[in-house]
């Protein structure tokens, strides 16, 4: 048994800052996991959990204001995750797998359903700005001041393996249309940044099938920064042998980008093709 009710622990989660990210639990929470004896009494408290978040709804209870299309995306991941409660064996509900996190942060409101990606409040670190180098800093800040107008609050969007239907051209499109709905109703939030080695321009060439995934917010005013170079656990590594074998031969080295674009531009993107979801 873990000497913490279901009823605490949601409201603890729910007592989060909106700035921590999706994997950052509160204290009381860590403490209690880190004292149980048992995974299967850790799995079953995170079952009960979900369970209650998606029985009360506490899901639809966020400060953001939700655009229609964002809660049909929440119907359709508590969905799935109720389907995971009763097929998934313990293992699945620790706290060291990032998809069982993500869930849970479906459940509490930390993030955001928007098809092919996740949604998070969050902003853009100022080590960006560092990694530009010193011809591109002033061009970053000027970026910054009269485009994205602040480095923060941003929506961050990560991607959810625990539901790949729509990773393809047509479902990030998708994509971008709720995140533009979602912008329109959230006037405060200044535009949307992801992080990830499929934005390394190097990945149109190796791996064309990915293009898009930079090329169409490319097109439509987003802009792009280098953030860091990955080593050999990278997730451009994870499932292509064509990148993995480039990696070995020293060919190529995984570096991964900041997308970063404006609420002005994504809006526009939008409303231009929202009868498209």
């Amino acid at each position: 048994m873990i000497g913490l009710r279901v009823q605490d622990y949601i409201k603890e989660l729910k007592s989060m800052p909106a700035e921590k990210q999706y994997h950052v639990l509160p204290d009381q929470v860590l403490m209690a996991i880190k004292n149980a004896k048992l995974a299967s009494d850790i799995a079953n408290l995170h079952r009960e959990v979900l369970r209650e978040l998606i029985g009360q709804r506490l899901f639809l209870n966020t400060e953001a204001k939700l655009p229609p299309s964002i809660e049909e995306m929440f119907e359709v991941e508590v969905t799935r995750i109720e389907s995971l409660c009763e097929q998934e064996g313990d293992e699945y509900f620790q706290l060291n797998n990032d998809l069982f996190l993500k869930d849970l942060a479906i459940c509490s409101s930390r993030v955001l359903p928007a098809g092919a990606q996740l949604v998070e409040a969050s902003g853009l670190p100022r080590r960006v700005a560092l990694n530009t180098g010193f011809r591109n800093f002033v061009e970053f800040w000027r970026f910054v001041a009269f485009q994205l107008k602040g480095l923060r609050p941003l929506y961050e969007i990560h991607t959810n393996l625990g539901n790949l239907t729509d990773f393809n051209p047509e479902g990030w499109d998708r994509c971008y249309v709720r995140v533009g709905q979602l912008l329109k109703l959230n006037t405060a939030v200044n535009g949307m940044i992801g992080g990830s080695w499929f934005y390394d321009p190097v990945v149109q060439e190796i791996s064309p099938n990915l293009a898009y995934l930079r090329q169409r917010p490319e097109e439509h005013h987003a802009r792009f920064f280098f953030s860091r170079e990955e080593g050999e656990h990278s997730g451009a590594l994870a499932k292509s042998k064509t990148r993995r074998q480039l990696f070995d031969d020293g060919k190529y080295v995984p570096r991964a980008y900041f997308m970063v674009w404006p609420r002005e531009s994504l809006i526009e993107f939008s409303e231009r093709y929202e009868k498209s979801i």
